[in-house]
This record gives structure tokens, C-alpha cells and sequence, in this order.
């Protein structure tokens, strides 16, 4: 009977015991907290990339010609070009040519993505890609003779 008793307080102490352990882990797992996380997404506000283009040559009714695309970074932070995209075209002279009647459209980007360093001038521009330019063929478009258009050029 001694040995009973001796057997029951062991199993009454390893049941304290465990149930000590299983309510420190308990309190482990459910322990809550608060606070606030901060953090920042870089930026290239540094980097200030230019667009240019030279048509290979003059633009006649239905005809089409290659718009070369460059561009530059005259930033103080390097910047990566990995496309472009272009905007309508605008005619800005002469003053009789419009655009529903000269139909000029710019196409067809093909732009390699090219990484341009910081400090770049127009002088160091490098080729991105082309585009091709339309004329569009309809009617008499003789006041379009001499047209000087604008191919808007982005790089997002």
C-alpha cells in the first residue's frame, strides 16, 4: 500500500509537471504582440532617360520608312530602356496638311533592352530600335508635301 501511495503521488507530480510544460508552451504559441513595419521601394528618380528619332528618309502617300530610336540618360543614376511605345503622330506644318488626311502612323517597335549609364548627352545616345513610320495613300494629299510630324516616343 506504501507503494501505492508513493506511485500515485509520482503520477499526481509528472501530471503537475506536464501540465506546467503544456502551459508554458501554451502561453508561448498564443503570446501576441503589436507594432509596425516600415520599409521603401527604390525609385529612379535619379535617372532621366531622353528619346530620339531619325526617319531614314521622306515619307510619300502609302509609302513607310524606319524610324531609328535612341535614347540617353543624362541622370545621375543608370536606368535600363526595355521597351517603347509611340504616341499618335502630329503634323506640325503645313498648316493644310491634317492627320486625317496624311494618315501618318508609327508601328512595329522592335527595341532591344539596352542599359544606359548615368551623365549621357545627346552626343552619346545609343540606338534602342526602330519603328516603322506610315503614310497613309488617300486622296490628293498635296498639302502634305514637305510635312514635318512629331512621333511621340515613351519609355515606361
Amino acid at each position: 500500500m506504501l507503494r501505492n501511495k508513493i506511485n500515485k503521488k509520482r503520477a499526481a507530480l509528472v501530471a503537475v509537471v506536464t501540465l506546467a510544460l503544456a502551459g508554458t508552451a501554451f502561453a508561448y504559441w498564443t503570446a501576441g504582440g503589436s507594432g509596425d513595419g516600415t520599409g521603401s521601394a527604390g525609385n529612379n528618380a535619379g535617372a532621366a532617360v531622353h528619346l530620339t528619332g531619325t526617319l531614314g528618309g521622306s515619307l510619300s502617300p502609302g509609302g513607310t520608312q524606319t524610324l531609328t530610336i535612341k535614347g540617353y540618360n543624362d541622370g545621375t543614376d543608370a536606368a535600363t530602356v526595355e521597351n517603347v511605345s509611340a504616341g499618335t503622330v502630329t503634323i506640325n506644318s503645313p498648316a493644310g496638311c491634317s492627320a486625317g488626311e496624311g494618315q501618318f502612323t508609327a508601328d512595329n517597335i522592335d527595341v532591344d533592352t539596352t542599359a544606359l549609364p548615368a551623365g549621357g548627352t545627346v552626343g552619346s545616345a545609343v540606338t534602342l530600335g526602330t519603328a516603322d513610320v506610315h503614310m497613309g495613300n488617300v486622296g490628293n494629299q498635296d498639302d502634305c508635301k514637305g510635312a514635318s510630324i512629331t512621333v511621340p516616343l515613351t519609355a515606361p
